[in-house]
């Protein structure tokens, strides 16, 4: 019997330890160190019963005297002591357990964030990967950081896994740069757990020495090659490591398409002009984006994020089933000895900026100043209110009576809603210049959609809109009258 109810009370404490925390358990085993001699006495009295022998006399000296013995009052019976402390002790157990906060069960595959910046939220899929690395100029050289290798890791080691590991090449012809090996990996134990780490190694060694063959860079074509190297599956995971300014292919970041291009005219654009690859049943996560190194010059907060956006929408518009950005701070380690990419211009940021008069500005509607597509709402609200800083001193300033704010778009869509758009973003403008303490009558503001004297064309000979004109044509116009 006593060897029954001490283990039932070992097994109750050390499940309880690890529900509710080191509390619970140090309260179980002072009971345990407590209800032991009443339940050996218990036991050894009920066995001399038995037997037919007189009960065994409890000692009267020393410790278990004190409290177990025939003189104590306050407990003569030990079977009620000991029901008493069990209900004691299972009383306190709910009460620090109830306490405790609860936590969520893990999951297997679930991969850890870092702070309040999304990792990757992706679930872990069978089939092939594909890590398609530029090694190029203007690009930062290949690292893979803890999360992106422990979910790499969780995409090798599925046991349904059995599709090849590939290396494309990002520069202006991607290719296929080297299948690392195909799913071979030890059964079970710690050979398992090596060989998942040598592929591991292998295929970081492998990564990190991929460099550019072809002068420019082309990310877009190296999401076909690595799409099409996971066929005919239609599933696997593409991870593509580069700055995402691409420089030739369907998406080439000049004139035609800036880096501050609407996402919805990007999309028109490559599917008018048949560049988007087939990315059903992939998952596409992206390392690294907006990050650069010399000689392409770097990118604003708001323009990174950006960036990320287009390359998101890209992936999801092309049929990817999870899209994933990870934002990882450029490394030291440029490559050398690649061939030349040409620097993507990259828009100052919206300041105020002289429109023939001193009395004049214009805000290009890019970077910080970004709106949603079609929508009068901004991307980073915060990041305007600070861009319009400078603006709001010079609308406050001495002799300044009047500030007329003029909206301006693309040549997309009615020219009623052309009108309607323009004004609502021009009084998104001046909302943010009240915020920072201009007068409200100060300001008026108004929409005129396309028809501008600084208008240019922003459609292709075949009635697409082009991504670069038509965000050029997207502004907020200021005018200043002085008293």
């Amino acid at each position: 019997m006593s060897s029954i109810v001490l283990a039932a009370v070992g097994n109750l404490a050390t499940s309880t330890i690890s529900v509710s925390g080191v509390w619970i358990g140090v309260v179980w085993v002072a009971f345990v160190l407590l209800a032991a001699p009443v339940v050996l006495e218990t036991t050894r009295a009920g066995a001399s019963v038995e037997n037919g022998r007189k009960p065994v006399q409890r000692p009267s000296g020393g410790l278990a005297g004190r409290w177990y013995g025939p003189d104590s009052d306050w407990l003569r019976d030990s079977r009620a002591m000991l029901l008493t402390g069990i209900a004691v002790t299972l009383a306190v157990t709910v009460t620090l357990a109830v306490s405790q906060p609860a936590m969520p069960p893990a999951s297997p595959d679930a991969v850890p964030e870092a702070g309040d910046a999304a990792r990757i939220s992706c679930p872990i899929e069978s089939g092939p990967l594909t890590l398609a690395v530029s090694g190029r100029q203007g690009s930062p050289g290949f690292v893979m950081d803890s999360d992106v290798e422990q979910f790499v890791r969780k995409v090798i080691d599925r046991p349904e896994q059995t599709g090849p590991v590939s290396l494309v090449t990002i520069d202006g012809r991607p290719g296929l740069a080297k299948r690392v090996t195909a799913k071979q990996l030890t059964a079970n134990g710690a050979a398992h757990d090596e060989s998942v780490q040598l592929l591991l190694g292998t295929l970081k060694s492998d990564a990190a020495a991929v460099r550019a063959v072809f002068p420019e860079a082309d990310l877009l074509g190296a999401l076909d090659t690595a799409a099409r190297s996971n066929k005919p599956q239609n599933s696997g995971t593409i991870i593509a490591f580069d700055s995402g300014l691409s420089t030739t292919g369907g998406v080439k970041f000049d004139s035609t398409t800036t880096i501050d291009a609407d996402a919805k005219d990007l999309l028109q654009h490559l599917d008018a002009a048949g560049y988007l690859p087939d990315l059903s049943g992939i998952t596409v996560v992206f390392v690294g984006l907006g990050e650069t190194s010399p000689p392409q010059d770097p990118l604003r907060p708001a323009q990174r994020k950006h960036l990320s956006n287009l390359w998101e929408a890209v992936a999801r518009h092309a049929g990817a089933q999870c899209v994933a950005t990870v934002d990882e701070p450029a490394q030291v380690g440029v490559p050398l000895g690649v061939p030349p990419v040409r620097s993507v211009h990259i828009p100052p940021p919206p300041q105020a900026a002289a429109s023939g008069a001193d009395d004049s500005f214009v805000l290009s509607t890019n970077g910080e100043l970004q709106f949603l597509p079609e929508s009068a709402k901004f991307e980073n609200p915060t990041a305007a209110a600070q861009a319009l800083e400078s603006i709001a001193k010079a609308i406050s300033g001495p002799g300044v009576r009047q500030a007329t704010i003029t909206g301006t778009t693309a040549d997309i869509g009615s020219k009623n809603l052309q009108r309607s758009l323009s004004a609502a973003r021009a009084r998104a403008v001046a909302d943010l210049l009240v915020q920072a303490g201009v007068p409200a009558d100060r300001m008026t503001t108004r929409g005129v959609g396309s028809d501008f004297p600084e208008y240019v064309p922003d459609h292709s000979p075949g009635g697409t809109p082009l991504p670069g004109p038509a965000q050029q044509n997207r502004t907020v116009r200021i005018d200043l009258v002085r008293s």
